[in-house]
């Protein structure tokens, strides 16, 4: 829209992997050389416990899984900024590799925020749930609505990718 909103049906899937291949992208064109393997993995069967519960590469140091954020009364995802989840459903996430994220996003001025999604799971729940031995986070992008007809901003788009990227 012309206030720089994203409507559209299952933004939760599409705009997340949009924000991780846009920054792949970055990377390849301008031949970026990590520091160590990243591998990208896309699911879509999460919420009914699946997940990233397999297909993880041996020996994954860190996960990082990118979802939506839903912005509701009840929670502190902004519109306009990134999520830094502490903990969901399954319980907390890694208490160095979040406080790290939220670091980086402090360091750069990313507008961000910290939350707890009591009602939720992600891949890195599944993840650690299907017993990988590895550091998990989660960040997400602000959403209004969820798993229907859905909106986001292009400034929560673009603080998660440069969250991502830092």
């Amino acid at each position: 829209t012309d206030d720089g909103f994203v409507v559209s049906r299952h933004l939760d899937d599409q705009a997340g992997v949009a924000v991780v291949l846009t920054l792949v992208k970055h990377l390849a064109d301008n031949k970026v050389v990590l520091p160590h393997k990243t591998t990208v993995l896309v699911t879509i069967s999460e919420e009914v416990g699946y997940g990233a519960s397999s297909g993880l590469p041996a020996g994954l140091a860190e996960m990082i899984a990118v979802d939506n954020a839903v912005c509701a009364p009840t929670q502190y995802s902004p519109e306009d900024g990134v999520t830094v989840p502490m903990s969901d459903l399954h319980g907390p996430y890694d208490y160095h590799l979040t406080r790290k994220l939220c670091r980086l996003a402090e360091e750069r001025d990313i507008p961000f925020a910290r939350d707890v999604f009591r009602y939720y799971r992600s891949d890195a729940a599944a993840a650690i749930e299907a017993g990988a031995s590895t550091r998990a986070a989660l960040v997400g992008f602000g959403v209004d609505g969820s798993h229907g007809w859905e909106r986001t901003h292009l400034d929560s788009l673009e603080a998660t990718y440069n969250l991502l990227y830092a």
